[in-house]
């Protein structure tokens, strides 16, 4: 997600430095996340526990480790990566970080404005039912930015390259080459 973010922002700065960038469901256009029709659907399919947990002030790390267990079934498409993505990830979740990281993001948000600027050749890929961003999120990039290609993952939350390796491969393999 944020990484996308981080990649447009040194586009910019390093444009000479890059001859192609792939950012997969970034966090690329900080004002426009996913649709209000995404959104009610994602709600709908949360547990009453999970809405509850969502709503919940996050002020620390344990809060945070609960927020994000309970907001990982909005990551995937298909739910049976969830439990195997939450036991490999389950030390990494601090909330400072992600404080950290959100901070930065909204500093540098006038960016966004100058996407029109960047000409590196540009894979943008999101995940359909991508709910942390979205395609949504990408949309001003790809409207803005020049020499851009898109491909939104029919099968695919936010991590394409997990639920639908095979094509993701290929799609990236396809690019570069």
């Amino acid at each position: 997600s944020y990484g996308g973010f981080v990649s447009a922002v040194y586009a910019l700065r390093h444009h000479n430095a890059l001859r192609k960038m792939i950012i997969v469901c970034g966090a690329i256009d900080l004002n426009d996340m996913s649709s209000d029709l995404l959104v009610d659907e994602m709600r709908h399919s949360l547990s009453d526990e999970s809405q509850r947990i969502m709503n919940i002030p996050v002020k620390s790390n344990i809060d945070f480790k609960r927020f994000v267990e309970h907001s990982l079934p909005l990551y995937f498409y298909d739910k049976k990566y969830v439990s195997e993505f939450n036991l490999k990830n389950k030390s990494s979740y601090r909330y400072s970080a992600y404080c950290k990281g959100e901070l930065e993001r909204r500093k540098l948000a006038h960016y966004r404005k100058l996407y029109s600027s960047i000409d590196t050749s540009t894979l943008i890929i999101d995940g359909k039912y991508d709910f942390i961003e979205g395609p949504m999120s990408s949309e001003l990039f790809r409207k803005s930015a020049h020499n851009c290609s898109y491909c939104l993952f029919e099968k695919s939350g936010h991590f394409p390259f997990v639920e639908e390796q095979a094509l993701f491969l290929r799609t990236v393999t396809n690019f570069l080459t």
